[in-house]
């Protein structure tokens, strides 16, 4: 068989994947190609033989397309009863229908089918650890396998779509700050380490002994430089690192759609971000009615118990306190006594969805268990009366009261309300994390094709414990603007400054966000005191952020996008690890590769490093 150029090009129109080696994708050819002579190439994906005649799903990344070996058309037969599972094989066919019945809706291809006038194998394959072919029901392998075999995993149709969408995003994304007058501009790789939340990754160079960059956690630093050098609107793709504890939406390293804009307030880079979020949605999702919910932070913590609240499913958290101040319920009234609220949710007809007392067992469990919480009670709705199991929790609460409860609960029929009687604080986040759990286990199919868009903003400036104690921990980077940019604003007691930022909050993730940036050395220098760092400490770690404010630094603000979990939500995906090409797992581990690995002696001392005996030993 002939793979020459010439001969494609003659035969068939130009396509923009044509080469020497093909005219076309396994994903291109429709009926408008009906009697076509075309060349293929790619992966030999399912094999059935139907009595001598021999069909192939030859597969590439653009999609699959049925090829029919018969005896009487096929020159090299022979060859065919040597293809293998993801053979890579070489078709000249002609294209033609597929017998009416037997088309399948699910490709792109589907109509047609190519019968082989010749083929050729071009790269032989030993049989794949697992089947490629989800889409026909097969059964998939667990997660660490598909790991370890990456290479093979990135042939599925489910991880094609996945990268592509990804693909998709950044394209869009471009197109869009492209458009807005935003220069796309790189930032180092190499850089100085700076506090933004977790470890470095460090890098020791060989040229200068002793010494380290640090791979950057985010652009911070220099996309605020290039605001102070006059460049205004920044982007770019960018490529970050943290050495953190993994969980499902964390990577080691990890990409982000970030940006920097001059002479702007929070709401004008928020409005941005939306018609970002609204273009994405509706060029590549057909979704054409994105709509921001906007909460502040402590609005959000009172009514939803979380700072990335899905409002998909309702269940917003009310104060009962004074409702059931007067109740008989003793696990209330011994509450109250030690100054508790009473915190409640309305699982809106979770009663007929198939709650049983089974499953508010396995709640209370994960309250008490999971959350740290002492218990959970729940009541179910009957006919304008609250009922429970047992009766006598009901029975607690006299007529008035239970009146009251279903009129602020908005509760009906088959309600169910479920009450936390703790700390404030702890009594919103045990709801918060339940009304999600609830969710998961009993509303995925009703709010599967909803979408819950939130802005959650003004943040305090420091982390509080459930007692309310103000921690001496940033809830944002120290370059955040605090809500009024004034030293006087800074004087204050911690539990009354805010700051200047904002979070973005798709299905209960949160995508991103970012804040206004100080622009005045003294502010700067005073919330790094507020941090505890001495003014040599500032001078030697910030020294040049401080020094660049002192020429003319512009009011400016950003924002960053996990492009890996912008994926998954686009995607309507769980594990962020779906969305990467070579992700790592929670351990830090590439198993496609087995990296990290130790480095020999001698390039330990061409860097001027020691590795600690009795550290690896504990590290294995």
């Amino acid at each position: 068989m002939t793979s020459d150029k010439k001969t494609i090009q003659k035969n068939t129109p130009q396509s923009v994947y044509a080469s020497s080696f093909r005219s076309h994708t396994c994903g291109e050819l429709r009926k408008v190609d009906l009697g076509k002579r075309v060349t293929l190439i790619g992966w030999a994906r399912l094999i059935r033989d139907h009595g001598g005649t021999i069909f192939i799903d030859l597969c590439d990344r653009e999609g699959c397309t049925q090829i029919v070996f018969e005896p009487n058309i096929t020159k090299n037969m022979e060859i065919v009863n040597q293809i293998g599972r993801e053979y890579i094989i070489q078709v000249h066919g002609k294209v033609r229908s597929r017998v009416e019945g037997t088309e399948d809706p699910t490709w792109s291809t589907g109509e047609i089918e190519v019968i082989a006038e010749e083929v050729k194998i071009i790269s032989p394959s030993k049989v794949p650890p697992f089947e490629i072919i989800e889409e026909k029901k097969r059964f998939l392998p667990a997660e660490e396998i598909r790991l370890k075999w990456k290479f093979l995993d990135l042939r599925r149709r489910e991880m094609i779509k996945n990268l592509r969408l990804r693909h998709e995003i950044a394209k869009e994304a471009r197109k869009f700050f492209w458009s807005h007058g935003f220069w796309e501009i790189e930032t180092p790789y190499l850089v100085r380490s700076t506090p933004e939340g977790a470890k470095d990754f460090v890098v020791p160079v060989r040229a200068l002994p002793g010494t380290f960059y640090s791979l950057p956690q985010s652009p911070q630093l220099y996309k605020q430089l290039l605001m102070m050098a006059g460049y205004d609107r920044y982007f770019q793709i960018a490529r970050c690192f943290r050495d953190e504890d993994l969980r499902e939406d964390r990577q080691p390293e990890f990409t982000q759609i970030d940006f920097e804009m001059s002479f702007v307030t929070k709401e004008e880079v928020m409005n941005l971000i939306e018609k970002l979020i609204a273009h994405l949605w509706g060029e590549l999702l057909g979704f054409k009615q994105v709509k921001f919910q906007k909460l502040t932070y402590e609005e959000a913590i009172k009514r939803y118990g979380s700072d990335k609240p899905d409002l998909r499913f309702g269940m917003e958290i009310k104060d009962v306190t004074n409702i059931v101040k007067n109740s008989n319920y003793m696990i209330f009234k011994n509450a109250m006594k030690k100054g508790h609220k009473i915190k409640c949710i309305c699982a809106k007809e979770l009663f007929s969805l198939g709650f049983t007392a089974k499953s508010a067992q396995k709640y209370i469990e994960y309250v008490i268990n999971i959350l740290g919480g002492k218990g959970l009670t729940w009541i179910i709705v009957k006919e304008d009366k609250l009922t429970s199991i047992p009766a006598t929790i009901a029975e607690a609460f006299d007529e008035d009261i239970q009146k009251n409860l279903i009129k602020e609960m908005k509760a009906e029929n088959n309600d169910i309300l479920f009450f936390a009687a703790d700390i404030e604080n702890k009594a919103l986040f045990i709801l918060g994390e339940l009304r999600k759990k609830i969710a998961e286990d009993f509303m995925t199919e009703k709010i599967k094709d909803q979408w819950s868009f939130v802005w959650v903003f003004d943040p305090p400036y420091f982390e509080r414990d459930f007692e309310g104690n103000v921690l001496n921990k940033p809830t944002h980077h120290p370059f955040t603007a605090p809500k009024n940019m004034s030293l006087e604003y800074l004087q204050q007691p911690k539990e009354q400054i805010y700051v200047d930022a904002y979070d973005i909050v798709i299905n209960g993730v949160e995508i991103g966000g970012g804040s206004i940036r100080i622009h005045k050395a003294e502010l700067q220098r005073q919330v790094f005191r507020i941090m505890g760092y001495t003014d040599q400490e500032i001078e030697t770690r910030f020294g040049f952020l401080i020094k660049a404010m002192e020429y003319g630094a512009p009011p400016h603000g950003g924002a960053a996008i996990g492009l890996d979990r912008l994926a998954m939500i686009m995607g309507r995906g769980t594990n962020i690890r779906d969305f990467i090409a070579f992700p790592k797992t929670k351990s830090f581990m590439s198993p496609v590769d087995n990296a990290p690995t130790p480095l020999d002696e001698d390039r330990l001392q061409e860097l001027g490093l020691i590795v600690l005996k009795e550290y690896s030993k504990e590290r294995e």
